[in-house]
């Protein structure tokens, strides 16, 4: 299950990241996102905690893709 929602994780960075950049944002930007540093430790995460886990990195990616399309607004 760990290696599915991790899996998960990357996934939704690649399609927010994509997203983003359609909407103007950097990949620059992107790359510098910490969320991307959460979801490589992902895979350190105790069983009994994944499942909270993942919902706080989704939600922290979530806010991150969009504060980086947002800074693109602020130009």
């Amino acid at each position: 299950e760990k290696q599915h929602l991790m899996m998960n994780l990357v996934l939704s960075f690649y399609d927010q990241g994509v997203s983003a950049l359609d909407q103007g944002a950097k990949v620059d930007d992107l790359v510098e996102l910490a969320v991307r540093e959460q979801i490589g430790r992902y895979k350190y995460t105790p069983e009994d905690k994944l499942k909270s886990e993942y919902d706080r990195i989704l939600a922290t990616l979530n806010q991150q893709i969009q504060e980086t399309i947002a800074k693109k607004e602020e130009f």
